[in-house]
C-alpha cells in the first residue's frame, strides 16, 4: 500500500522496475482534487496518549516527533516560525477532534473570498464565515504498536468531514469522464487504449536502476523541470542509465497526461495563477495498486518550484 504521507508521480515509480503502476492506470479507483494549500496540517486523537493534537507532517518524525497538545507545545516546537504558530493555534482551537487522524492542506483564516495559501489563488463564491479553511485529503490508521510512527494513509471519501460553524472543509467533487457515463465515486476508470500493454512490451528491453540511482534520477528530472529544460528521451543524459529507461519514463508521463485530461471537477472554487484563470494543481487517484498524483509537472510543478509562498510541511 502506498504511503500517502508523500505522494509520488506515477511515472517516477517505473524507474526501479515496479510495473504495478501499469495495473494502477488500468484499474478502477477513487479520484479527488489535489488542492494547492500549505502548510500540511495533521490533527486528531493521538493513539498513544488518547489526547487531541495538531501539528505538521513532523508529527510522524521517528526522532523528535513534534506533536502539539497545547499552545505551549506549539510555541516550543515552532516558536521560531510565528506564522506557523498562529495557524496551529487556530487549528488547535477550531479543528474537530475525532477518533481518526487526518491530514489536510491549510487554505487560510476565514473572512475573505480569495486565498493564496501557496502558488494558486482560490476564489470562493462568497466570503467564508468560518474561522479556518482546510482542504482535507488523508485519514491515517494504525498498522503497528509505535503510535504515529506506525500508520498508513488512505484518501478520505467525499464528504467524510463536514464543515461546521467554525471550520470550512474544502473538497471539490470530481470524476473521470471518458464518454462512459456509468462511472461513480470509487469506480472511476481511465480509457487508455492499448498504451499500457505497449508500455509492458517496452519494459522488457529496459535496464532498470536501484532505489539510490532512481532517487538521483528523480532529482535530475525535477531540476530540468524547474529550469524549464525539456526532458527529451533522445537527448537527456544521465550517467550509467539505460536510454530505454528514459524512453519508458517519458512514455509513462504521456500516459499520465492522457489520464489527467480525462479528469473533471465541479467549479465550486475558481482558480487563478498570478491573476490568470488556471486549473487546479491536479488530482489524486487511489485503487488497490496504490495512491499517486496526476499533475502536469511542466506547468504546475515548475510554477510551484519557482513561486511557492510556503515550503510544504
Amino acid at each position: 500500500m502506498t504511503n500517502v504521507k508523500h505522494l509520488e508521480h506515477p511515472e517516477d515509480t517505473i524507474l526501479t522496475g515496479d510495473l504495478d503502476i501499469l495495473g494502477w492506470f488500468q484499474s478502477a479507483g477513487r479520484l479527488s482534487v489535489k488542492i494547492d494549500g500549505a502548510p500540511a496540517i495533521v490533527w486528531g486523537c493521538c493513539p498513544t496518549t488518547g489526547y487531541g493534537f495538531v501539528g505538521t507532517k513532523s508529527v510522524f518524525n521517528k526522532k523528535n516527533p513534534k506533536i502539539c497538545y497545547t499552545v505551549e507545545d506549539i510555541e516550543r516546537h515552532y516558536g521560531h516560525i510565528p506564522v506557523l504558530v498562529h495557524i496551529l493555534e487556530f487549528c488547535l482551537e477550531y479543528l474537530p477532534m475525532t477518533k481518526y487522524i487526518y491530514q489536510g492542506d491549510w487554505i487560510g483564516f476565514g473572512g475573505e473570498r480569495d486565498y493564496t495559501p501557496n502558488t494558486l489563488t482560490y476564489l470562493f463564491p462568497n466570503h467564508v464565515d468560518q474561522n479556518i479553511i482546510i482542504a482535507p485529503h488523508t485519514r491515517y490508521e494504525l498498522c503497528g504498536d509505535n503510535g504515529l510512527q506506525d500508520v498508513y494513509g488512505l484518501p478520505i471519501n467525499q464528504g467524510e468531514l463536514k464543515s461546521n460553524e467554525v471550520c470550512r472543509f474544502v473538497q471539490p467533487r470530481c470524476r473521470v469522464e471518458t464518454g462512459h457515463y456509468n462511472q461513480h465515486d470509487g469506480d472511476n476508470r481511465f480509457q487508455l487504449g492499448n498504451r499500457i500493454e505497449f508500455a509492458r512490451q517496452i519494459s522488457a528491453s529496459v535496464e532498470f536502476v536501484d532505489k539510490k540511482t532512481a532517487g538521483k534520477l528523480k532529482k535530475a528530472f525535477n531540476k530540468a523541470i524547474r529550469d524549464g529544460v525539456e526532458i527529451d528521451p533522445e537527448t537527456f543524459e544521465f550517467e550509467g542509465v539505460d536510454r530505454n529507461l528514459i524512453r519508458l519514463w517519458s512514455f509513462l508521463r504521456c500516459i499520465k497526461l492522457d489520464a489527467l485530461y480525462q479528469c473533471r471537477h465541479d467549479h465550486s472554487l475558481e482558480t487563478y495563477f498570478q491573476g490568470d484563470e488556471a486549473e487546479h494543481e491536479g488530482y489524486v487517484f487511489d485503487n488497490g495498486f496504490g495512491t499517486y498524483k496526476l499533475i502536469n509537472r511542466e506547468v504546475f510543478s515548475r510554477n510551484n518550484f519557482n513561486h511557492s509562498r510556503m515550503a510544504r510541511g
